[in-house]
C-alpha cells in the first residue's frame, strides 16, 4: 500500500553530499528519502508519494534532465529544484524548459535549499 505521507526525493550519485543532505533537510522536519540513481528514484517513487523532487544535474548513468523527460514520457510531474557543482549559462534556461521551479548551485545553503523546497511545493 503506497505511503500518504509526501517527501522529499533527493536524488544524487555523490554518497556523501546525498547523506549530508538527507540528515541536514531531516532537521527542517522534512521527510527526505534518498536515492544514489536516476534509476532507483524511478523504481520506488511510484509507491510514494512525493512533495517535491531535488535532483542533482550531473549523474552517472541517467542525468536529471534525462530523468525529467522519463517522467514527462510516463506522464509524471513533480516540483522540481534542480542542483549542480557545475553551474554553466546554459543550465537555467534548459531548467526552465524542463519546468524545473528552482537551479542551486553546490556547495548549497541548506537554508537557502529548504526555503526553495516550501516554495516550490506551496506553488
Amino acid at each position: 500500500m503506497p505511503n500518504s505521507d509526501p517527501v522529499v526525493f533527493l536524488v544524487d550519485d555523490d554518497e556523501g553530499a546525498r547523506n549530508s543532505l538527507e540528515m541536514l533537510l531531516e532537521t527542517y522536519d522534512l521527510e527526505v528519502t534518498s536515492c544514489k540513481s536516476a534509476k532507483q528514484f524511478l523504481e520506488i517513487v511510484e509507491n510514494q508519494g512525493c512533495a517535491c523532487l531535488v535532483l542533482d544535474i550531473h549523474m552517472e548513468g541517467m542525468d536529471g534532465f534525462e530523468l525529467l523527460e522519463a517522467l514527462k514520457d510516463h506522464q509524471t510531474s513533480f516540483p522540481v529544484v534542480m542542483i549542480t557543482g557545475a553551474m554553466d549559462t546554459g543550465i537555467p534556461g534548459k531548467a526552465k524548459k524542463a519546468g524545473v521551479l528552482e537551479v542551486l548551485e553546490k556547495p548549497l545553503d541548506v537554508d537557502e535549499l529548504v526555503s526553495a523546497i516550501r516554495r516550490t511545493v506551496n506553488k
